[in-house]
């Protein structure tokens, strides 16, 4: 049990700098921006930055800021649970599949980041979410094979993924939204739709 707590604390301190030590596979974003040149398609033509803010703005009102929105809101839920876990010292694959939910949703988010939604008109903003896509993928893949193996070394590992892939996602809102706000746009409210929300993520 001392080694499962153990555990657990590490993974709920996953946006630590304790934990962004562990040995964990880090996707850099040469690789994510590798991994999305299939689909990526034409490169940016120059335009200006009024025109590349209203294409970013056309992006985040046809659905984009829907997406940001959850991949931060279930990243941030995983961590949530998981502190939860390791904070009432009931550490154990059994209490860990609760977490199952989260990462299938997370799993979900990183389908549409991967091409699935048509991309970020903005070049760093794009390359972030391309980023988050491939850390969330290989992330949630890795969590729910943990669960399905009783496999705890996996599972913190998982844990380790999701922790970069939420910073990733925080990284595209804070990008996204100073492209929207130096051109003097509001960001759109997010209505929970499309993807179960979990609870306390408003």
């Amino acid at each position: 049990m001392s080694v499962l707590c153990v555990a657990a604390v590490g993974i709920a301190a996953a946006d630590t700098a304790r934990q962004a030590r562990q040995k964990v596979r880090v996707v850099t974003p040469v690789a994510a921006q590798r991994s999305t040149q299939q689909w990526g398609g034409v490169a940016d033509a120059p335009v200006p930055a009024d025109t590349r803010a209203r294409q970013v703005y056309a992006w985040y009102r046809l659905g984009g800021h829907y997406l940001i929105w959850h991949a931060n809101a279930h990243s941030t839920y995983l961590v949530t649970q998981l502190r939860t876990i390791a904070a009432a010292k009931d550490v154990s694959m059994t209490s860990l599949r609760r977490v199952r939910p989260t990462c299938t949703n997370l799993s979900n988010v990183a389908r549409w980041a991967n091409g699935s939604y048509f991309r970020i008109p903005d070049p760093q903003a794009r390359l972030l979410w391309q980023q988050f896509g491939a850390q969330a993928s290989k992330g949630s893949q890795d969590c729910q094979k943990a669960l399905d193996e009783q496999n705890l070394d996996l599972f913190v590992t998982a844990a380790g993924e999701l922790g970069h892939a939420r910073r990733s996602a925080t990284a595209v809102k804070k990008r996204v939204d100073k492209v929207l706000l130096d051109a003097d746009y509001s960001a759109p409210r997010h209505p929970d739709r499309y993807f179960a929300v979990p609870p306390g993520a408003r």
